[in-house]
């Protein structure tokens, strides 16, 4: 992801001294939009698995800590979209701030692959937070460097076919 930033904040350098055409702009767009929606996904998964897990008697204080910090992602992401007069992608305006946002089947994404990642995720946490174990036959695992205890991380890393940005974040 920091790949991806800093490429989004050259690009934006680049608009600010006008010597970028339109056409230019409209990948770095998508990209922010993109990232947005996948800092909403990665604090909804902590979330509803911090809420599942809690309501099981489990105290993951890791999950609750990291959607905390995806809040605070999701709200820088907002705050470039505002500055660059671009519409939020996220659904109804990320559908809350944490603790106060969306749980379990209420957490709605634009974006359906994000919306499918989101499903899949959960329903590997719910399991067990502790079970996650990587695909034998995932050609990508050996490129994966998540932090040890990010198996969200690494599942969406290691998928078949990883979103855009897991893909930067794999290589």
């Amino acid at each position: 992801m920091f790949k991806k930033l800093v490429m989004i904040g050259g690009a934006l350098a680049i608009l600010a001294v006008g010597a970028a055409t339109a056409t230019d702009w409209t990948p770095v767009q998508e990209d922010m939009r993109f990232m947005r929606e996948e800092e909403k996904l990665a604090r909804d998964v902590y979330a509803t698995l911090y809420d599942h897990h809690l309501s099981q008697g489990l105290t993951l204080t890791v999950c609750d800590n990291i959607a905390y910090s995806e809040q605070r992602h999701m709200e820088a992401m907002k705050q470039l979209l505002d500055n660059y007069s671009m519409a939020d992608s996220a659904v109804d305006g990320g559908q809350g701030t944490y603790p106060e946002s969306c749980l379990g089947d209420a957490c709605k994404f634009n974006n359906t692959d994000l919306a499918d990642l989101y499903v899949k995720l959960v329903a590997d946490g719910k399991v067990s937070a502790f079970s996650f174990s990587p695909p034998a036959s995932s050609p990508r695992w050996r490129q994966c460097r998540p932090r040890p205890w990010s198996w969200i991380a690494m599942a969406a890393c290691c998928a078949p076919s990883p979103s855009p940005m897991a893909a930067g974040a794999c290589q």
